[in-house]
């Protein structure tokens, strides 16, 4: 009996402090859509996506045409002509496969270009984010565009080096 009443206090407890957070949800796909500069730098950045794609295109259908030639004659090529132009169509994918990666890697022109015209954007929604929580009083920030939730979290709130001391870390 003692246990059920410990632990409907508890609830209790744990409601009042859940219930005494502010909380507010934002939806930045919404924001974004709404920001006239990000709409413009999402249009300069396809663009250039489709430009590049289609230079990397046109490389790889040079290359086709170069094989379907080379599959063509092949037969009437010495054995030393043919491994030279079997060498010239590799060496010709190895620099398709090297522009592409240019454009299109991970640290390539196409993520250059995002993080130069989009992340001075998004670095300001987040300072709006953080102001509002701030003057507002929010201990936590959703966004229900983002399938993280939580945009913003007050630092009074984090508990983390608690929970590492529990541990008997420091």
């Amino acid at each position: 009996m003692r246990t059920i009443i410990l632990s409907v206090m508890a609830l209790m407890l744990s409601t009042q402090v859940a219930m005494s957070q502010k909380l507010a949800f934002i939806d930045t796909d919404y924001i974004f859509s709404n920001i006239p500069a990000y709409q413009s730098a999402l249009e300069q950045i396809k663009q250039s996506s489709e430009q590049w794609q289609k230079e990397v295109d046109e490389k790889y259908q040079s290359i086709e045409t170069m094989y379907k030639k080379y599959q063509e004659s092949r037969s009437t090529l010495s054995v030393e002509n043919q491994r030279k132009q079997e060498e010239e169509i590799i060496a010709q994918e190895n620099q398709a496969k090297e522009l592409q990666k240019k454009y299109f890697g991970r640290e390539g022109l196409l993520a250059q270009k995002q993080t130069e015209l989009l992340q001075p954007i998004q670095e300001r929604v987040t300072g709006a984010v953080s102001d509002l929580a701030s003057d507002g009083g929010y201990d936590l920030v959703f966004d229900t565009a983002s399938d993280a939730g939580i945009i913003y979290s007050n630092p009074k709130n984090d508990h983390s080096d608690e929970i590492l001391q529990r541990l008997g870390y420091k």
